[in-house]
């Protein structure tokens, strides 16, 4: 899970380890794909926290990208909030989820 400040859709500094982390597994498995999902706290609209998550999700896609991820190999999604956590910290995050391989 990478984490993410308040309003925010960048990704923090002390996070950017877990991303790269990210990208050294997919660098050793070429075929696996991923899904990236947002989410925020209880704070803010619904439709804003709809859009601050999808572009969590899409923030840390472009992180991967740039560290030589091809952008085919990995899906974006933006859940909005996430009513199960009441730690704010905990809640605003993407969530990393293998789906599987691409097929030759």
């Amino acid at each position: 899970m990478i984490f993410f400040d308040f309003n925010s859709a960048s990704v923090r500094p002390a996070e950017r380890a877990k991303a790269e982390a990210i990208a050294r597994t997919m660098a050793s498995d070429t075929a696996m794909r991923v899904r990236l999902t947002g989410w925020c706290d209880r704070k803010g609209t619904a439709q804003a926290n709809q859009r601050v998550s999808l572009r969590r999700a899409e923030a840390v896609k472009r992180l991967l990208v740039s560290l030589g991820i091809d952008a085919e190999r990995i899906e974006t999604d933006g859940k909005g909030t996430d009513h199960t956590l009441p730690d704010a910290d905990k809640a605003r995050r993407v969530v990393t989820v293998k789906t599987g391989e691409v097929q030759p």
